[in-house]
C-alpha cells in the first residue's frame, strides 16, 4: 500500500509523507545545501525562481507551494520558501528537544550501517529492568523531528521508561527517512529494507548495555511510524507487548500475530493526508501505482479477530475540555486472549497530527488537546504488559488451539463453530514463515502418532539472495508428533554426508520431495529425497555442485541416518527432480524409486530427465547393491531419458507407481505439461520446453503378464495421449501443432472413486495463457478405470469439470467481493516476451491454478472426497482451497468456506490423522516462492494445519484405521485393502498402500476408511505377491495394526507423550 512518493529525481522532496511537508527540514541550515540541490533541480531554466511550468510535473507540490509566492509574482525563490517554512514552523519547548543523556547508536543490519537514538530517563538506574518504547518517526522525518512532534522524551522522564527512536532509510542519512512497514513506504519498501530485522537487532543490542523489561517492550509512531509499529506487532508478537499508531493505518491487508498484541488507535477523521475512512486524502501524494490506504476500521477489525476480543465496542464521549472544535470518542474492544483489548481513540474533525501536541507545521491539520496521546498510550501500555511465562513447555499450552488466520473474505467466512474444518495451531509445523519444499509423515518413533519429516528454505523475498547476497539454505527437520497435537523438533544425525539439517542442500535450496518407507528392511524408517539441479541451461551456478537425490538409511536408532546416495547411484543430479514414488516393480523384495522432473524456462534449475530406479542387489546386502536407472532403456520405452529434443522430450514432476489393474505389479504413470516464462523469448532458449510433448503417459507392467520387468507403453487407453504445440509466427503466439490434443496436465492422482475395488485417476494444473499454454484448453480431467487397463474420461458426468471454472465463477460461489482492480486486464502491453500476440485477459477470467488433489473419505460416509489446492499466489486474486465431497460415488459437490471452513491455500496438501481421532485432518505446506517469488507477506510461507472437527454429521459416522506389520515394506506397497458389509457383502471402499498420494508430500503406509454407519467390517488383503486373506467381523473405530504374517489384528499402542510431559 505504497501511496508515497518515492523522491523522483530531482524532487524537491521536503520530508514528504503521505502529503506531510516539512518544507523546514529541507531548507534548514543543517540541510540548506541539500535543499539548494533539490531546488535547483525543478529549476530547469535556472533563473533562480520555481516557475508555475516547472511545478506542473509536481501537482501536491505545487498545490503546497503556491501558497508560499509571498510577492504574488507566480515564481518562488528559495528565499519565499524559507519563509514559508518559518511561518508554519511553530516553536518547539526546550523540555522537548533532545537530552544530554540521549545517545546514538550504530549497527550493522543485512550489510547496511543503522543507527537508532536511544534517550534514558531522568534517575535511569542501569540495574533495574525499565519498560522500552519504540517510536517510530513519520516518513520523510528523522529521531529528532519525532522527538519535537511527540514530546515523549518528557513522558519517558515523569514515568521512567526508555525510549528508542530509530532511523528510517532513504538517499540521504538523517532525511526523508522512511520504514518499510510490510507495502509501503517509499525508499524503504521500494528497497526492499528488512526494517524488521532492524528492529529485532536494536533489541539485542539494547540490552547488551541496558536493563529492558521484556515483558513491557511496547511500540508507537507517527503516520509511517504508526504502519511500522503495525507491522511490528503482527511480525514480532512474541516481544512487543502492546502498540499505540497515531495518524496511521495498517500498511498490510492482514495482521497474522503469533499471540496477541493490545492496540490504542489515535485517528482524526479530518485527516486529509491518511484518511480516516481510507483511499486517497487530498494532500496524500500518490503515484499512478499506488495503491490506496486501508481504513481505520480495517485495521481495528484485524486485530479484534487477532486478539479474539469477546465484547465491544464500550463507547465513551471523552471530555471536551479545549473548546477547539473537536471531541474525542473513545471505543474499545476487551475480554481478548491472554487480557488483551483493541481501542479506538477516534477524534472528530482531528488532522495528521499527535493528539495533545501543537502540529510541527499547520499543513498537518488541527491537533486537539481535549486529550493527550502520551497520557493514553503510557496508561494502556501499563495494563497490558506481555503473560509472564509458565514453566511448562510453550508449545502445550497453544497446540491444537484456533489458528488465528489473517483477515481475508476466506477466513471470514470460516469463522465460527460447526465448520469441517479448523485452522489449529500446531508448533514446529504452522508457527513459523518458511517455504515447506516437501514433507513426509510417518512414524518414526512407534509411539503410534504420524511424525513429520520436513524440507524447508527460508523465503527468497526475505532472504539475502534477494539483495545478490548468500543463498538460502535448506533445513532438514524431523518433528516428533507427542499428541494433543504437539510436534517436537527432535536432533537429526546424518552420517557419511556432506549433507547437515541446517545446510541440507549443501550450500543450495534444492532440497525438494521426502518419502519415507523401510528401503533395508531393518524395520526402521529410511528416507529418499529429490534435489533440483543448481543451474539453468545445463550449466553449473560458479560455487555450487550438483548434489542430486539422496537416500539416507536408519543407523540404528530412529533419527540417525547414514548417506548412501553416491554409492548406490540414486544421484539424477542434473535433472529438475520434483516427486518420488516408490514401489517394487520387479517384486525382488527391495523398493525401488521413479522419480518426476520437469523444465522451466530453459532448465531452470534442471533438465527434465525423469528417472526409475531399479534396485541391482549384490551379495544378499543392501549397502552391497546399486540402484540402475531404467529410463530411456528397452524396459521403460519413452519413459526417462534427456535429448534435448522437444519431440522426445517432456516434463512432468510428478510420476506414480500403482497398481492400476489389479494384477499384483505396478504400472508407471507421467502426466506432462509446458512451463514457459513471460519475461524470457521462449524461442531463443535453448533448452525451451515450449514445444515439448504435453500429454498422459502410460506404462503397463508386464511382469505379472511374462514373469520378466518390462514396462510396455500403453497408448490406446482411454486415458493416454499426446500432442506439441508449435509457434505461429503469424499469430505470435503458441498453437497446437495439429489437430492432435491432449490435457497437458502435470498433476496426476489416484483413487477409488466409486467404490468398484479399481483406482481412477484424476489430474489438474495450471491454465494461465501466460506461463503454462496447452493443446487442450482444460484445468483438471477425471477418468474411471474401466478394468483391463482401460479408462474412461468422465470430468463432465462426475462434475469433475467444475475445477475449469474461472475465477469470476468461484467469486460468485464464495460471495467474494468483485473489486475495480479485478477487471482490468493482462498482460499489458508487450510483457509478454514468449507469446506477444496473446489478446488480453481479466484476472477473473483466470483459473486456479491447482496443484495438488488431496484424496480422503474426510466425513467418513465410506466415499472419497477431495481438496482442491490452488497454488497461485496473487495480489489481487484471493485463491483459497476447495472441498468437494462425494456424493455416493456418482459426482463430486463443491462446498462453500462457511461448511468447510478452509480459508487459505498453498502450493500442495496431504491427509492424515494427526490426532488419532478417527478424523482425517488436512495439512497445506506454504511456499509462495515456488509459485511467485514477488513479495508475499510472511504468513503465506506457513504451513496450515486444518483440524478436521467431525462437524456436518461426521462424528456419527464409524470409521477403521490400519497399519500394518509382519511384511516388508517392499512387499506391502501396492497391496490392495477391501472392506465390506459383513451382511450383505457389499463393498464398503477399497484403498491403496503407497508411499504418496499427493503432491510434494510422502504419505505414511496405512489405510483409512470410513465406515458410514456400519460398526462391522469384513477386511480383504490383497497383496502384490497374489496372497489374499480375510479377516471378519472387525470393530469400527479402532486404529489397529494389521500383522501380515499372523493375519491378525491388534490396537496400536499409543503413546501420548505430550501428556505425560505435562
Amino acid at each position: 500500500m505504497a501511496v508515497f512518493d518515492t523522491f523522483r529525481a530531482g524532487m524537491i522532496a521536503s520530508a514528504i509523507f503521505a502529503g506531510i511537508v516539512c518544507i523546514d527540514s529541507v531548507l534548514s541550515a543543517r540541510s540548506s545545501s541539500a535543499g539548494v540541490r533539490l531546488f535547483s533541480r525543478i529549476d530547469a531554466n535556472t533563473d533562480g525562481k520555481l516557475s508555475s511550468e516547472e511545478l506542473d510535473d509536481y501537482p501536491r507540490l505545487k498545490r503546497i507551494l503556491i501558497k508560499a509566492d509571498s510577492d504574488g509574482s507566480g515564481d518562488l525563490t528559495i528565499e519565499e520558501l524559507k519563509g514559508f517554512s518559518r511561518t508554519n514552523r511553530t516553536s518547539e519547548p526546550e523540555e522537548n528537544k533532545p537530552a544530554s543523556r540521549d545517545q546514538i547508536k550504530e549497527l550493522t543490519v543485512n550489510g547496511k550501517e543503522r543507527r537508532y537514538l536511544v534517550h534514558f530517563p531522568e534517575g535511569y538506574d542501569k540495574d533495574a529492568p525499565a519498560p522500552l518504547v519504540l517510536a517510530f518517526h513519520g516518513g520523510g522525518g528523522n529521531p529528532r523531528s519525532m522527538i519535537r512532534l511527540s514530546g515523549l522524551n518528557s513522558k519517558a522522564d515523569e514515568e521512567g521508561f526508555i525510549v528508542v527512536y530509530p532511523y528510517g532509510s532513504g538517499v540521504m542519512e538523517d532525511r526523508f527517512l522512511t520504514f518499510n512497514g510490510g507495502n509501503c513506504c517509499a525508499y524503504a519498501k521500494n528497497n526492499g529494507i528488512d526494517d524488521v530485522a532492524f528492529v529485532e537487532a536494536i533489541l539485542e543490542d539494547i540490552q547488551a548495555h541496558a536493563a529492558v523489561d521484556q515483558r513491557r517492550i511496547y511500540a508507537t509512531g507517527m503516520s509511517n511510524g504508526a504502519i511500522m509499529s503495525y507491522y511490528l506487532a503482527s511480525e514480532l508478537a512474541g516481544k512487543i507487548a502492546a502498540i499505540a499508531p497515531v495518524a496511521g493505518p495498517m500498511g498490510t491487508q492482514e495482521c497474522t500475530p503469533s499471540e496477541p498484541v493490545s492496540v490504542i488507535h489515535f485517528h482524526g477523521t479530518g485527516d486529509e493526508n491518511a484518511p480516516f475512512e481510507g483511499g486517497y486524502g487530498k494532500k496524500s501524494i500518490r503515484k499512478k501505482d499506488a495503491a490506496p490506504f486501508h481504513s481505520v476500521e480495517h485495521s481495528i477489525n484485524c486485530w479484534i479477530e487477532a486478539n479474539q476480543c469477546r465484547n465491544g465496542p464500550a463507547v465513551t464521549n471523552l471530555p471536551d475540555r479545549a473548546e477547539d472544535g473537536m471531541k474525542s470518542i473513545k471505543k474499545v474492544w476487551d475480554d481478548g486472549k491472554n487480557g488483551s483489548e483493541v481501542v479506538l481513540v477516534e477524534i472528530k474533525g482531528g488532522g495528521h497530527t499527535w493528539p495533545g501536541r501543537p502540529p510541527t507545521t499547520a499543513i498537518l491539520g488541527d491537533s486537539t488537546m481535549d486529550i493527550s496521546a502520551n497520557d493514553m498510550m503510557w496508561e494502556f501500555f501499563k495494563k497490558h504488559p506481555k503473560p509472564e511465562k509458565e514453566e511448562k513447555n510453550a508449545a502445550s499450552k497453544t497446540a491444537g488451539e484456533p489458528k488465528v488466520m489473517p483477515d481475508t473474505d476466506a477466513s471470514r467466512d470460516a469463522r465460527g463453530r460447526g465448520k469441517m474444518f479448523e485452522s489449529v495451531h500446531v508448533p514446529g509445523l504452522t508457527d513459523f514463515p518458511e517455504g515447506t519444499n516437501g514433507i513426509a509423515f510417518a512414524d518414526f518413533d512407534g509411539n503410534g502418532y504420524l511424525d513429520a519429516l520436513t524440507v524447508t528454505t527460508p523465503p527468497f523475498i526475505l532472504a539475502e539472495e534477494m539483495k545478490g547476497r548468500e543463498n538460502p539454505r535448506d533445513t532438514l527437520r524431523l518433528m516428533m508428533n507427542y499428541g494433543s497435537f504437539e510436534f517436537r523438533s527432535e536432533e537429526i544425525t546424518l552420517n557419511g554426508s556432506p549433507a547437515k539439517p541446517d545446510d541440507f542442500g549443501q550450500g543450495w535450496r534444492g532440497s525438494q520431495v521426502p518419502v519415507a518407507a523401510d528401503f533395508n528392511n531393518d524395520g526402521l524408517l529410511d528416507f529418499f529425497v529429490s534435489r533440483q539441479f543448481p543451474g539453468m541451461g545445463n550449466k553449473r551456478r560458479k560455487g555450487h555442485k550438483a548434489v542430486g537425490c539422496s537416500l539416507f538409511l536408519a543407523e540404528g536408532s530412529y533419527n540417525t541416518f547414514k548417506d548412501v546416495s553416491e554409492k548406490l547411484n540414486v544421484l539424477n543430479e542434473r535433472a529438475y527432480n520434483r516427486q518420488p514414488s516408490l514401489g517394487d516393480v520387479n517384486q525382488d523384495g527391495w523398493i525401488d524409486i521413479a522419480v518426476g522432473a520437469d523444465n522451466t524456462t530453459n532448465a531452470f534449475e534442471g533438465i527434465s530427465k525423469a528417472a526409475l530406479f531399479v534396485y541391482r542387489p549384490e551379495d544378499g546386502d543392501f549397502a552391497s547393491g546399486r540402484y540402475e536407472d531404467i529410463g530411456g532403456s528397452d524396459l521403460a520405452p519413452d519413459f526417462g531419458g534427456f535429448y534435448n529434443n522437444p519431440q522426445k522430450d517432456k516434463a512432468g514432476p510428478k510420476v506414480s507407481l500403482r497398481d492400476i489393474d489389479n494384477d499384483g505389479d505396478l504400472d508407471l504413470f507421467q502426466s506432462t505439461h509446458v512451463l514457459i516464462n513471460i519475461h524470457y523469448n521462449a524461442r531463443n532458449l535453448p533448452l525451451s520446453p515450449a514445444e515439448y510433448r504435453q500429454g498422459v503417459f502410460t506404462w503397463r507392467n508386464m511382469l505379472a503378464e511374462t514373469g520378466e520387468l518390462r514396462f510396455e507403453k500403453s497408448v490406446d487407453n482411454g486415458m493416454a495421449g499426446e500432442a506439441r504445440l508449435k509457434y505461429d509466427k503469424q499469430k505470435q503466439i503458441y498453437v497446437p501443432e495439429n489437430a492432435e490434443t491432449a490435457p497437458g496436465l502435470a498433476y496426476l492422482f489416484f483413487a477409488d472413486i466409486n467404490n468398484d475395488s479399481f483406482l481412477d485417476a484424476a489430474a489438474v494444473d495450471g491454465t494461465d495463457f501466460l506461463y503454462t499454454p496447452k493443446t487442450e484448453d482444460t484445468a483438471a480431467c477425471l477418468w474411471l478405470n474401466e478394468e483391463g487397463f482401460s479408462f474412461r474420461k468422465a470430468s463432465g458426468e462426475t462434475s469433475f469439470d467444475a475445477l475449469n471454472h474461472s475465477y469470476r465463477y468461484w467469486y460468485q460461489f464464495f460471495e467474494n467481493e468483485i473489486t475495480k482492480k479485478l477487471k482490468f486486464t493482462i498482460p499489458r502491453g508487450k510483457m509478454n516476451k514468449s507469446q506477444p500476440g496473446l489478446s488480453r485477459k481479466a484476472p477473473l477470467d483466470f483459473r486456479p491454478y491447482y496443484g495438488d488433489l488431496v484424496f480422503a473419505d474426510f466425513n467418513n460416509d465410506t466415499f472419497i472426497d477431495f481438496v482442491a489446492i490452488d497454488r497461485r499466489e496473487a495480489k489481487l486474486l484471493e485463491p483459497r482451497a476447495i472441498l468437494f465431497l462425494n456424493q455416493n460415488g456418482e459426482s463430486f459437490e463443491p462446498q462453500p468456506t462457511t461448511f468447510s471452513g478452509i480459508d487459505s491455500t498453498g502450493i500442495a496438501g496431504e491427509a492424515a490423522d494427526l490426532n488419532n481421532d478417527g478424523l482425517v485432518d488436512l495439512f497445506i505446506s506454504g511456499d509462495p516462492d515456488n509459485t511467485a517469488p514477488e513479495g508475499n507477506p510472511r504468513h503465506r510461507y506457513e504451513d496450515k494445519v486444518y483440524l478436521n472437527t467431525g462437524a456436518r454429521n461426521s462424528k456419527d459416522n464409524h470409521w477403521l484405521r490400519l497399519r500394518f506389520s509382519g511384511i516388508s515394506h517392499a512387499a506391502l506397497i501396492g497391496t490392495r485393502i477391501e472392506l465390506f458389509e459383513p451382511e450383505n457383502g457389499e463393498r464398503i471402499g477399497t484403498r491403496g498402500i503407497y508411499a504418496e498420494h499427493s503432491y510434494k508430500s510422502g504419505s505414511p503406509l496405512e489405510a483409512h476408511f470410513g465406515l458410514g454407519e456400519n460398526e462391522l467390517a469384513e477386511v480383504r488383503v490383497f497383496l502384490p505377491s497374489g496372497e489374499k486373506f480375510t479377516l471378519r467381523e472387525v470393530k469400527a473405530d479402532q486404529y489397529l495394526d494389521l500383522n501380515v504374517s499372523s493375519r491378525s489384528l491388534e490396537p496400536v499402542k499409543v503413546e501420548n507423550k505430550a501428556e505425560t510431559a505435562s
